[in-house]
């Protein structure tokens, strides 16, 4: 027996027997063979004999007439094989559904007949030698006939009739006895059905095989059976030593069927189990079949094997797929066998990805490092983000590798080490002595290296382990490199590159075997210049007698390849010493031409080891995902090689001009100036010069604009040079800044000018000459009386208050005026300021005095015989002289009447520069030819104010208007500084800006200002108005007010109720409220008797008179009578109307106010050393009635006290706050006065800080937070410097402001009735609070996408490398607006309000105030629309113009904004359509992120602080949360999970089932995108996304998945209880409507039907459901049988037929149900609780049908389709041919239907139409043959014969071995029956009800596009379905286009029957 077994697997293994099942396994034991009984029986057998009793097999008779023709020979054989095996091994019936081959196990010789058939087919080689093997096997022709056929290889050799006597099912019996046991799978099974599943087999049942063998190869094979046996039998002994009876793994049972393979296993191992599939043992990879599920130790699977013998796997193998030893994420047996990687290797190929990752996320070769071959790793490229399958990602024509251009270590094998017989010695090449600083210099002759887009061929070759590659052409020296230096920053040649393979001070000596060299070496296809540096060592360590400090190393270049433009540098390593790996070395690239470093160490330890190599790439260092990586419009190649800019750069030279747009125009990207003019190309390109020309009005010393400046002064200065007044504020530049210009020289006249040098210095060199000028001159305002000049070209002129004196030496070395800040307080005049000197033997000298100049008096200043430093003596005869007239107060001329050739301005200053100038005229600075002998320059000077600020001491006036017209400073604010602006004095209050004191009242203006005195009534209009008069009437003269600090224009400064004169005269302090400090106010005391100068106890101020709940204190604060417990007498007591907000000092203020019209507001006050008290003094203003004019106080008790008081105030009010110091601490003699304040919490506490000696705080800060509005005329409350008390600036008294509470009503509003219209409905929800629901953008779709949805629309795009819609701040395509909301922004109240008054419009205006939207979580994004309230919803059905920012943008371009927590800005474009129409201002937003924060509509202060908001409450969840989910594709099973929304009773339940070849992902898609397209319809609802198993496949079928059809159509029967069961415990709604697609309808027209569901609405969506089931009519419509029926039959009884053949039963038997006719008429009908809703078209594709018969639809030639004859021509084609459009999902329903009971592909190769051929037998030719179609007499008589017609319902014409359901079966068996023959056999004779109309006109609704009048507007316009609904249109169509389909599908939902 275990030959037999070896011989069985061998043969198995070698002749992959055609339909046989190999198990195989990495555990054991050994599974049984499905041919052996082992496993069934009780194994009482020896040497593996079947344990039972097997009777003989006796060759009857009946096997005598199997002999016959020629073959006698081989008949005897056949006898003597069915003798041999019959008595131990008989011919087993085969498995259920699958195929039994018995190998026999003897070999024969080969003999005729076959040696002559054998020399025709190819052997097969097992055990090393050709073999031929027979195989034998019964087989069943389709009329039933048997035979047994002899096959050698592929060709029928032989074939014999099977007696017609022969049983099978005697034969069985008799070999298992008539009570014997039966096999497994027929244990459970009658004896009837012995016989039908018998003849239910395939063709081949059962057999035997023969091997034959040449009779001289016999000994040989025999031997090597032998030897492989034994080996077996070792491998099979040594498992058992290693394996227990109990093994945790085994396999316990297995059965093949027709298509499936049944397998159970046992598994106690506690890992997890796959399951592989093969073909063949030959083929490379075994395929993952899965991973495996088991209950508790016990697991099965079953596997589909298909119908193509050829494709279907028959080799299997059960593997551990847990254990995963390298944790690359692939279990060790799946890399073993499937992916052919080491398991014991995270990264098999070493290409820097783990297995799993190369594989499932990149797609790549595991055995490939380099998959590109671009020399980046795999793995390095996913790193960097680049293409590992593109060597060149960005296609800009540069590899990544050349553009990353790294230095990277490479190990293991992707090390190099070149060897070469062929190396051209340097050292030692004759000379030993050793070489420390030596260089070789080598010619590259055989190709060049590229770097830096540089080619070198010359090469020189450094001791100390460098390279230098020597710039062509280049003068530049080489140098000796020694100690290593950094790459980084120094640069060792200007040109040359250093390529440093281990820099370090080297020594070659030969003692020590050093040698340098050079060669080039052949890798493969690649050249390689090798420089190899054997046994180096450091200069120090030549004595060491080790080899710790010796290393050798190579320097390689590799010749470039095709399309390669860098070359590629490798530094290899060998015999690296311990002490020799980079402590003291530099390995790297130096490109110094480019500026480029690649350094891979300098001075670090462990750098490099033995048989290591690092690569270094250097190339431009470029971004390789982008073409252009600096976004100049050049591409990085041609930037780097063909134009040599930087590419990482946008502009080279810096000029401001991009590279690419100089190129474009001509201009040099590498020289910033193209035309040589001074002048940057880009400045002048701005400013509308040429810059390709630097001659006349275009050149630097052009005047373009004509404003007195030349083009170069303009740039100095950062004016336009083409706009006269750049700055626009009435001067132009020249005027504003002083101008220079050359003019042609006139001779000045001297008067006997005098030597400023003394005569006793002998040549003039760094002196200094100062005198007092024969007179003073003016320039530019200022007044000069003295002159220093030094000889070095400089002259200063002075103030009356400056000393010459102070100017102590002289200044040598010249600088640019703008950056020498040296003596700012002078006017300098550069003549020639250079380092100078004058020859005294020539009489030189620096001369000065007066003159005169064309006949004008002036001053002049000349120096003579000037020669530069160094020069000779002949060279001195240069004059420079300097003209100021004095009758010209803003000109000074230089003139240059000689001038040697040497001071041509090369080396020198030329200009003026003002005391403190912001600009200094300066005409050239080391400028050649600035100047030559015989010209003039000419200075221009003015006041100096900026020309590019038009105001420049910010008072409000133009500079031009001050110069020009008011005369005043422009430098100055207050230019006579009285404490008003210029502005204030000329446009507000009329005085005079130049004169403090415009009436002469001996006030200044600012301090009349300041206390309400009129500034220009000196007391002559009004008396009270003079120093002498009292304007407040206080009793105290205005100037006595002002020198106490009081106010002349306030009666009771402090407002404690006593006026100022009475204080003095008291003795109180008018400047505070509370003299005594005892918190009760002077006023408040006097009035009610109490001493305001004595400091009362708590006894007193605790104190409560008048019993009424306050104290004396809060008497005091809240200012009512102690003795009174109602003050104002108005029956309210003074308690009760602080406590609700009325006035307790008011009688006509009593009525307690409704809480929304108060707003408490808590005040909070922070002090040191001093107690303050702030006042909150309502105005009056407000709305509703809700006026205030109460006085609210709050204070502190003690210096540094920090109390609090909440107010009551009132909405759209306004209220004034002042603070009022109490009273310091005794004994302070200078009081700094520190305090903060706060309402409602903002700002924070700390709002000053302190300084060691003296105290000062910085700041004190007021802020009325959220929900209030401060003002006043210095604007909020902010940023206020206290100042000292002694300096009369108390800020008790100035300090104020006004707080508004505003009270208007803007909201955010959405549309919650998704009805396209935002309307008050929606705005009382907002009222309410109602959250917005609305889901995460989470799905995929592509703005390139013209209509269609993308990626089955799951939510969260799957895979690692996509992304979703909600992160790419775009409109992803019109798919995408299914997406976004709309929330209209109600701020029209808000906008008024901003403009109700100047203080807050000002703010407004200058941005101090903005409305913005925020999200605390920033999960929103947002797009500005034009859209308005009235078409809110328009962007659903229509393209919408005007969105965006600038509102200037299609929705379909527009970006999104993401709304952060900071805020997004309102537009001002967006602002101003709501301020015109206030139903505008409608955005759209879609979610980003999970949150519950709400949206927030603000208006904020400095950006930070929200003074007022309204918000509206989101919940932003993931699409997939907002509905249930049931799950039945365990068909029998089935589970839920429920939404995250609450369920809502008042919904009704909405359930959604998806059709036919739907996976449970793509099911996601379908659910989420029905139920936003529900939801965006208007629907409220509790939606169900139903998944149910039909997309269940069977094989590979012409290369794309084979989905079982008719097995899901049996799912959908299968699945409707489960369905029934899962909707009847779904929690109560107000009702239910379940909506199908496509074959979705079976699952629930069978569960309506069978199951008792009933739903209130039932919507068919494309139904994929026969018409005739709804209703059996259109079984008979004469339209449908000619689509439908052969023509040739058309008059055959159609009993006949498989649709019919129930008619020929009684209703009582069950086959009378095997029908679709009327199979859901009880839903149809009229007395249903089920309202039906068909949504059909003639448009589906799928639903189409080939009507023209004549042409070809089921002619003769097409008939053999049927039968699917696999020998003849490709049946798929005939298909093609057969259904003119050939796309899969094309006619997809008829396909379907034809091929039911025809089509062995799809499992149903019995039953169908009854039109099947005759089978007869052929005595001409000895074979059965088709002979021809069942006439219609047949027919006829056959059904007109009652005896013959009772035959048909035993065996009907269109099967003659199928029995149609099982009488007496049980009802649950019988349906499952029935399901299936519906579902393989029984095709329908109508169209699909998805099709037709069938129902009443109020029942179906039609998707027609031509009727709907959508053909102008359907986007799908061209390809195979222009202007068609197609299949999945409900879906797929973007809901643009659809939404109307929509509508009517939420009508139908919402339908109550």
């Amino acid at each position: 027996m275990y030959l037999k077994n070896c011989l069985r697997v061998l043969t198995l293994i070698t002749l992959m027997i055609f339909r046989g099942v190999l198990w195989a396994q990495d555990v054991p034991p050994s599974p049984p063979n499905p041919w052996d009984t082992e496993g069934e029986v009780d194994d009482k057998t020896d040497d593996g004999e079947n344990g039972t009793s097997a009777p003989s097999f006796s060759y009857t008779n009946d096997v005598m007439a199997y002999v016959g023709y020629d073959w006698n020979d081989w008949n005897t054989r056949i006898r003597e094989w069915f003798d041999a095996i019959g008595e131990t091994s008989p011919l087993y019936p085969p498995l259920p559904k699958g195929y039994t081959f018995y190998i026999h196990n003897g070999i024969e010789v080969l003999r005729p007949p076959f040696t002559t058939v054998a020399e025709r087919v190819m052997p097969t080689m097992v055990a090393g030698v050709p073999i031929w093997t027979v195989f034998v096997s019964e087989c069943v022709d389709e009329d039933g006939t048997r035979t047994f056929e002899t096959i050698l290889g592929s060709s029928l050799c032989h074939q014999i009739p099977v007696s017609q006597f022969f049983n099978p099912k005697n034969w069985v019996l008799k070999w298992y006895g008539e009570d014997g046991k039966l096999p497994r799978w027929l244990a459970n099974e009658s004896s009837e059905m012995i016989q039908t599943w018998y003849e239910e087999r395939d063709r081949s049942r059962f057999g035997f095989s023969v091997t034959f063998i040449r009779e001289e190869h016999l000994a040989q094979y025999e031997a090597n059976v032998a030897a492989i046996a034994e080996a077996e039998r070792q491998r099979i002994a040594e498992q058992q030593t290693t394996t227990t009876e109990n093994t945790p793994l085994r396999i316990t049972a297995m059965e093949v069927s027709l298509g499936e393979v049944a397998l159970s296993y046992y598994n106690r191992t506690g890992l997890s189990l796959g399951l592989l599939t093969a073909r063949s043992l030959n083929q490379p990879k075994w395929d993952f079949w899965g991973s495996l599920s088991q209950s508790g130790e016990n697991g099965d699977v079953v596997v589909a094997l298909g119908e193509d013998s050829v494709v279907a796997p028959k080799f299997f193998r059960l593997i551990d797929i847990q254990t995963d030893t390298d944790g690359d994420r692939l279990p060790d047996l799946l890399e073993k066998y499937v992916y052919k990687t080491d398991p014991l290797k995270y990264d098999t190929s070493g290409s820097g990805m783990s297995d799993w990752e190369k594989i499932f996320v990149h797609g790549l070769d595991t055995t490939v490092l380099d998959s590109d071959s671009d020399d980046l790793l795999d793995g390095e490229e996913v790193q960097l983000g680049t293409s590992p399958l593109r060597a060149d990602t960005d296609r800009d024509g540069l590899s990544d590798i050349e553009e990353v251009s790294p230095i990277l270590r490479r190990d293991g094998a992707q090390a190099k080490w070149f060897e070469s017989d062929a190396w051209t010695e340097l050292y030692p090449a004759g000379d030993s002595a050793s070489q420390d600083t030596h260089a070789y210099s080598v010619t590259n002759d055989m190709f060049a290296i590229v770097i830096g887009g540089t080619q070198y061929s010359t090469l020189s070759i450094d001791v100390n382990g460098c390279v230098t590659l020597c710039f062509p052409n280049s003068d530049e020296k080489l140098k000796p490199l020694g100690n290593n230096n950094t790459l980084l920053g120094t640069w060792q040649y200007a040109n040359h590159t250093l390529v440093a393979g281990y820099w370090d001070d080297l020594l070659a000596n030969a003692a020590h075997g050093a040698k340098i060299r050079h060669t080039v070496v052949r890798e493969g296809e690649d050249d390689f210049f090798v420089v190899e540096y054997l046994n180096m060592r450091p200069y120090s360590r030549d004595a060491d007698p080790t080899t710790d400090w010796q290393l050798s190393f190579q320097i390689a270049f590799r010749k470039l390849r095709e399309g390669e433009k860098v070359s590629r540098v490798y530094f290899n390593y060998r015999d690296v010493g311990e002490k020799v790996r980079g402590d003291s070395a530099t390995i790297g690239v130096q490109c110094s031409e480019r500026k480029q470093v690649w350094q891979y160490a300098c001075n670090a330890s462990a750098t490099i080891e033995s048989g290591m190599s690092i690569l270094c790439v250097p190339g431009t260092q470029t971004n390789p995902l982008s073409p252009d990586g600096d976004g100049d419009g050049q591409t990085d190649a041609k930037e780097y090689f063909t134009w040599r800019t930087d590419p990482t750069a946008s502009d080279t030279d810096g000029d401001g001009l991009g590279d690419g747009e100089e190129i474009n125009h001509a201009l040099d990207p590498l020289n910033p100036d193209s035309d040589g003019d001074r002048l940057p190309d880009g400045w002048e390109s701005l400013h509308g010069l040429d810059p390709h020309s630097a001659i006349g009005i275009q050149g630097a010393e052009g005047d373009f604009d004509n404003d007195g400046l030349t083009n170069a002064q303009e740039f100095l200065f950062g004016t336009a040079p083409n706009r006269m007044d750049s700055d626009e504020d009435g001067l132009t530049d020249g005027e504003e800044i002083g101008t220079v210009r050359k003019m042609p020289l006139v001779e000045a006249q001297g008067n006997a000018l005098s030597p400023l040098l003394g005569a006793d210095v002998y040549n003039y060199d760094d002196n200094i000459g100062g005198a007092t000028l024969p007179r003073p001159i003016t320039l530019a305002g200022n007044r000069y009386t003295a002159m220093v000049a030094d000889t070095n070209g400089i002259v200063y002129f002075l103030q009356s208050s400056q000393d010459i004196s102070d100017i102590k030496q002289s200044n040598r070395w010249n600088q640019s005026l703008d950056r020498w800040n040296d003596r700012r307080d002078y006017l300098v005049v550069a003549l020639y300021w250079d380092d100078l000197k004058i020859d005294e033997t020539s009489a030189g000298n620096i001369f000065y005095g007066e003159g005169t100049y064309e006949g004008k008096p002036c001053l002049m200043v000349e120096y003579r015989h000037m020669l530069a430093y160094g020069a000779k003596a002949d060279e001195a005869g240069s004059v420079i002289r300097l003209i100021v007239p004095y009758e010209m107060s803003d000109t000074l001329m230089v003139q240059y009447p000689t001038l040697v050739p040497s001071l041509d301005g090369s080396e020198a200053t030329l200009g003026v520069r003002q005391p403190h100038a912001l600009f200094p005229l300066q005409h050239a600075h080391d400028q050649s030819g600035a100047v030559t002998a015989g010209e003039v320059l000419r200075y221009t000077l003015r006041i100096q104010t900026d020309p590019c600020v038009a105001d420049m001491d910010n008072d409000g006036l133009l500079d031009g208007e001050e110069l020009l017209l008011h005369h005043t400073d422009p430098h100055r604010a207050d230019s006579d500084g009285d404490g008003l602006t210029d502005k204030e004095e000329v446009l507000k209050y009329h005085t005079h800006p130049m004169v403090a004191d415009t009436d002469g009242d001996g006030m200044s203006d600012g301090v009349e200002v300041r206390y309400g005195l009129p500034p220009l009534d000196d007391g002559s209009i009004n008396p009270a108005t003079a120093l002498t008069g009292d304007w407040d009437g206080d009793g105290l003269s205005n100037e006595r007010e002002i020198a106490l600090g009081l106010s002349p224009n306030t009666a009771d400064s402090d407002e404690d109720g006593l006026p100022d004169g009475d204080e003095i005269a008291r003795g109180t302090n008018p400047l505070h409220i509370d003299s005594d400090g005892d918190h009760l106010t002077d006023g408040w005391e006097v009035r009610y008797g109490f001493d305001p100068l004595v400091l009362d106890g708590e006894d007193v101020t605790l104190a409560d008179p008048d019993n009424d709940g306050l104290s004396n204190l809060e008497e005091s604060i809240n200012d009512t009578n102690p003795y009174s417990a109602d003050t104002d007498g108005d029956g309210v007591p003074d308690k009760h109307e602080k406590e609700q907000g009325s006035d307790p000092t008011n009688p006509h203020d009593s009525t307690p106010l409704p809480d929304t019209a108060l707003a408490p507001v808590t005040f909070s006050i922070y002090g040191d050393y001093a107690a303050w008290e702030m006042r909150v003094q309502g105005l009056g203003q407000g709305t509703n009635g809700y006026a205030d004019t109460r006085l609210l106080k709050h204070h502190m008790r003690t210096p540094g006290d920090h109390t609090h008081s909440t107010f009551q105030l009132r909405k759209g009010c306004s209220y004034k706050v002042t603070m009022q110091w109490l009273k310091t601490i005794e004994g302070q003699d200078e009081e700094w006065y520190c305090w903060s304040a706060q309402a409602n919490g903002q700002p924070t506490e700390k709002t000053y800080q302190g300084y060691g000696g003296g105290r000062r705080e910085d700041v004190a800060s007021v802020v009325f937070g959220e929900g209030f509005w401060t003002e006043n005329e210095d604007g909020l409350l902010t940023d206020h410097i206290h100042e000292k008390e002694s300096e009369g600036g108390n800020v008790a008294g100035g300090l104020s402001a006004t707080v508004h509470i505003p009270s208007f009503d803007s909201a955010l509003v959405p549309d919650y009735q998704r009805n396209l219209i935002i309307d008050d409905a929606d705005k009382a929800l907002v009222i309410n609070q109602t959250p917005l629901n609305l889901w995460i953008n989470e799905d995929n779709d592509k703005a390139s996408q013209d209509y269609s949805e993308s990626g089955e629309d799951i939510p969260v795009a799957q895979g690692l490398l996509t992304s979703n819609n909600s992160g790419n701040r775009k409109v992803d395509g019109v798919c995408d607006l299914l997406d976004f909301f709309p929330v209209h922004i109600d701020a029209s109240a808000l906008l008024a309000f901003l403009e109700s008054r100047d203080g807050i419009k000002k703010a407004y205006t200058d941005g101090d105030l903005t409305i913005r939207l925020s999200q605390a979580e920033s999960a929103v994004n947002l797009i500005w629309t034009s859209l308005s309230r009235e078409n809110s919803g328009a962007y659903l059905t229509e393209n919408i113009q005007g969105c965006g920012e600038d509102l200037d943008q299609p929705l379909l371009d527009a970006s999104t904004r993401k709304v952060t927590k900071n805020g997004v800005k309102l537009p001002p474009k967006f602002i101003d359509l709501i301020r015109g129409n206030a139903n505008k201002g409608v955005i759209l937003i879609e979610g980003v992120e999970r949150s519950t924060a709400p949206l927030t509509l603000g208006l904020y202060y400095d950006d930070d602080i929200c003074v007022w908001k309204t918000e509206l409450p989101l919940h932003v969840l993931p699409v997939e949360e907002m509905y249930g989910r049931i799950d039945l594709r365990g068909i029998e099973t089935s589970s839920r999970v429920d939404a995250t929304l609450a369920h809502n009773p008042s919904y009704p339940n909405v359930l959604f089932l998806h059709g036919f070849n739907v996976s449970a992902n793509e099911a996601r898609g379908w659910h989420a995108e029905m139920y936003k397209r529900l939801y965006q319809s208007g629907l409220d609802m509790n939606f169900y996304g139903v998944t149910w198993r039909g997309d269940e496949a069977i094989t590979e079928l012409i290369g794309v998945p084979a989905f079982h059809y008719h097995r899901n159509v049996y799912n959908a029967f299968k699945t409707a209880k489960t369905f029934a069961d899962a909707v009847s415990k779904l929690p109560p709604a107000s009702q239910t409507s379940v909506l199908a697609h496509s074959l979705g309808n079976i699952v629930v027209s069978e569960a309506i039907c069978s199951y008792g569901l009933c739903p209130n609405n039932y919507v068919l969506l494309n139904a994929a459901v026969p018409a005739e089931a709804f209703d059996a009519s259109l079984q008979d419509a004469e339209v449908n049988k000619n689509t439908f029926v052969p023509q040739d039959w058309h008059t055959y009884d159609s009993r006949t037929y498989t649709s019919r053949w129930n008619e020929l039963f009684t209703a009582s038997e069950p086959q009378a149900k095997m029908k679709w006719a009327g199979l859901f008429d009880n839903i149809s009908n009229k007395s249903s609780k089920t309202k039906l809703h068909n949504f059909y078209t003639s448009e589906d594709e799928v639903f189409e049908l080939v009507n023209n018969i004549e042409d070809g639809f089921f002619s003769p030639q097409y008939r053999g389709i049927l039968f699917w004859n696999f020998e003849g021509d490709n049946p798929w084609q005939n298909l093609k041919d057969l259904f003119p459009k050939t796309s899969l999902g094309h006619h997809a329903w008829q396909k379907q239907e034809f091929l039911k009971g025809t089509n062995a592909v799809f499992g149903t190769a019995d039953g169908g139409w009854a039109f099947a051929m005759k089978i007869v037998y052929d005595e001409s030719s000895g074979k059965n043959v088709k002979k021809t179609y069942y006439t219609r007499d047949e027919i006829n008589a056959i059904i007109s014969n009652p005896t013959e017609s009772s035959k048909l319902k035993q065996r009907p014409v269109f099967s003659a071995t199928v029995s149609m359901l099982t009488p007496d079966a049980e009802p649950e068996t019988q349906l499952d029956e029935r399901y299936k023959i519906l579902a393989y056999r029984i095709p329908a004779l109508s169209p699909a009800m998805g099709q037709i109309g069938s129902l009443s006109d109020a029942s179906d609704v039609s998707l027609e596009v031509e009727p709907l009048e959508r053909v102008s507007t359907w986007p799908r316009k061209s390809g195979a379905h222009p202007n068609r609904w197609l299949h999945s249109d409900i879906k797929n169509m973007a809901f643009y286009y659809v939404f109307e389909q929509f509508k009517k599908l939420s009508t139908a939902i919402k339908a109550r029957p």
